[in-house]
């Protein structure tokens, strides 16, 4: 070949072989690509705001907790993201349950200001994000102590699983607060003016009144207009109102109530109104004068004409007071023990400012033993005036001892009456504090049942404690029981700080068992705990700890071993039919039987998703909890993976020939 006809196609050739280059080094590289992997890790943000920084009384307002989810960039597999968050709320506001809840989120209610919410989120690689917004409603209450700024905390955890990986890739955590400020306008020469209901019989009434308050009639200046203020049991009312003389009346406009009259009643910083037992008078209109910055409270008492109450009356109630004789500022609790005659005694703590109180009892004869405390020593005790307003205890005490016999007979309306006659008992015990040289007391009383025994009950105090993702807090509503010492067992709930007491009797030697109820989805740190009292009236503490199980919900991709046993493998063909006369031959030995290998067990279909969230595994390993199967693509992808490789293998390959093949053209 001449050089002049090779000149017009080496441009051709260099641009094949450049082409043919290209394909190497687009193969090389998914060769060597991974797919199937995600970059770096999902973030996690969570902020609160109120709807108004700044609210007045009265005013309802949301809070809104938003979480926000984003995947990482770019997102190839996907992943399960999980994110806890308590939610604190202000105890001084009132609050709705969160509207938040679905096949992917919940909110439970901890305690009155304690939210925990759950939110799973499945991340796409299309959609790898996701935005929620958990919204609560609270209420301003109509009283002045809620002025100022209040603080609604969050704290959250997040942990996060690629593909279908069983242990978690990433996690993290944070917090976040947010302020609403209350505003109390206040304006001078200004009073409040409350008003409460009372319908004797019928506590469960929720009817709506209305009063009417106008000024006094020979004040100087023009008569402003009526004012009205609606108001029932549950809900008093409330106006603010210039100084002045007023005067307030009740209108009964509602079929079937009649007035019974009104009393001057008594109030808290909240803005309660507690109504005494019984009218004062049934003259309209009631006439008063409001000072600056004064708060008056009324009641008005209503006849309901049905024949039967709505409600059953309320049972009865002895209430133990505490006055430590010289010393008013004295708040040492001391305890007392109420002894029913078919029950076991109910231990109540109280000191000088907060009296204790056992309620819900039935009518009969009771006793009331205090617990001599070291340091003090017992002077007496007297009956005391019990009263929705506060208890009222003599000057001195009336009867020598400890125990105080108490007498509660049937009536059909709670009543403040005296000692023995009425549901309502107030029982006050005096105590004198003792100087160090003085001799320290006997610590134990006579048990008032049994005056030859003198032993008294050693008490049993369970405190329970929930850690979730390592927050802990206190564990209300679980079940423990008491066994153990010849008692029967005994069993009751925690209340609502984590807490319950049992009174049981002083075994010499002897140790109660304490158990637990065991609760779905959390993990027993100790189950069951011995509590040995060394001395009859001993106080014995046990803490139990629970922990959240970690099992994630299955949501896409999830599968089941198969329920049904495999199938049967098929049946061997029929030998041939033998002639009529065989050939002799001698026998052989029979060859083991070989049991076909199994064919490769086909994946289940989507539809057997499993509601536990487990994915195929072993036997041995199905109680170890996975998280949600979101699927990498490894099996599509390794073998995807094995044809590009052949395919570079056969680009390289053939680009290495036409190469060389140009190259010797050209020589």
């Amino acid at each position: 070949m001449s050089p002049p006809s090779l000149l017009p196609a080496l441009p051709r050739r260099l641009a094949a072989a450049a082409v043919l280059a290209l394909f190497a080094v687009l193969s090389a590289w998914l060769l060597f690509s991974q797919p199937g992997r995600a970059e770096g890790t999902p973030t996690v943000a969570v902020s609160a705001a109120p709807s108004s920084s700044s609210v007045g009384v009265g005013d309802t307002f949301q809070w809104v907790v938003t979480i926000d989810i984003q995947g990482p960039d770019p997102m190839e597999t996907g992943g399960a993201l999980l994110v806890q968050a308590d939610l604190y709320l202000p105890d001084a506001l009132t609050h709705d349950p969160p509207d938040f809840s679905g096949w992917d989120r919940s909110c439970g209610l901890s305690s009155p200001a304690d939210y925990d919410c759950e939110v799973w989120a499945l991340l796409d690689p299309d959609v790898p994000g996701a935005v929620y917004e958990i919204p609560i409603t609270a209420l301003v209450p109509r009283n002045p102590d809620v002025c100022g700024s209040h603080e609604l905390f969050v704290k959250y955890a997040w942990i996060y699983w690629e593909g279908e990986t069983e242990e978690p890739t990433a996690g993290g955590g944070g917090t976040a607060t947010a302020t609403v400020t209350v505003q109390c306008k206040t304006v001078a020469n200004e009073g409040r003016v409350l008003v409460g209901k009372v319908i004797p019989g019928f506590p469960g009434d929720t009817a709506t009144f209305a009063a009417v308050l106008t000024p006094c009639s020979e004040q100087e200046g023009p008569a402003g207009p009526a004012i009205g203020v609606p108001f029932s049991q549950p809900a008093p009312g409330s106006v603010r109102l210039p100084a002045g003389c007023w005067e307030i009346s009740e209108h009964i406009t509602l079929p079937g109530y009649s007035l019974l009259g009104w009393a001057w009643a008594k109030h808290d910083p909240q803005g309660n109104v507690y109504c005494p037992t019984r009218e004062q008078s049934d003259e309209q209109p009631v006439r008063f004068t409001l000072e600056a910055d004064q708060v008056v409270a009324i009641c008005f008492f209503n006849n309901r004409k049905d024949t039967t109450p709505i409600d059953p009356p309320d049972r009865g109630a002895i209430t133990v007071a505490k006055v430590v004789v010289g010393d008013p500022s004295d708040d040492t609790e001391f305890t007392a023990e109420v002894w029913g005659a078919a029950s076991e005694p109910e231990l109540l703590g109280f000191t000088q400012q907060r009296p204790g109180q056992s309620s819900s009892l039935s009518a009969g004869s009771y006793k009331v033993v205090e617990q001599a405390r070291p340091g003090y020593r017992i002077l007496g005790w007297a009956y005391g005036k019990p009263s929705r307003l506060g208890d009222t205890c003599p000057g001195e005490p009336a009867f020598e001892g400890n125990t105080a016999p108490v007498t509660l007979a049937a009536v059909d309306v709670t009543a403040e009456a005296q000692p023995g006659t009425g549901e309502h008992v107030a029982v006050c015990f005096y105590n004198e504090r003792l100087d160090d040289r003085d001799d320290p007391v006997d610590i134990d009383p006579e048990d008032p049942l049994d005056p030859e025994e003198p032993e008294i009950p050693d008490v049993i105090v369970v405190e329970k404690t929930e850690s979730v993702l390592g927050i802990e807090r206190p564990g209300v509503g679980w079940q423990f029981t008491v066994s153990g010492c010849g008692i029967e067992p005994r069993t009751a709930a925690t209340g609502a700080g984590g807490s319950v007491k049992f009174a049981v009797p002083h075994v010499p030697g002897c140790s109660y068992t304490v158990t637990e109820t065991l609760q779905s989805g959390w993990v027993a740190v100790t189950p069951s705990q011995p509590a040995s009292p060394r001395k009859a009236g001993d106080v014995v503490t046990l803490t139990f700890v629970n922990i959240r199980e970690w099992n994630p919900p299955c949501m896409v991709g999830c599968y089941e071993l198969p329920i049904e046993p495999p199938p049967a493998p098929p049946a061997s063909p029929q030998p041939p039919a033998q002639q009529a006369n065989p050939p002799a031959a001698p026998p052989a030995p029979s060859p083991a039987p070989q049991t076909p290998a199994p064919a490769p067990a086909e994946p289940a279909p989507p539809g057997a998703s499993s509601a536990t969230g487990a994915p195929p595994a072993p036997a041995a390993s199905l109680g170890v909890p996975l998280p949600p199967n979101t699927g990498t693509g490894a099996g599509r992808e390794s073998a995807f993976a094995g044809l590009l490789s052949a395919a570079a293998i056969a680009v390289l390959s053939l680009s290495a020939g036409l190469t060389l093949i140009a190259v010797a053209r050209r020589r």
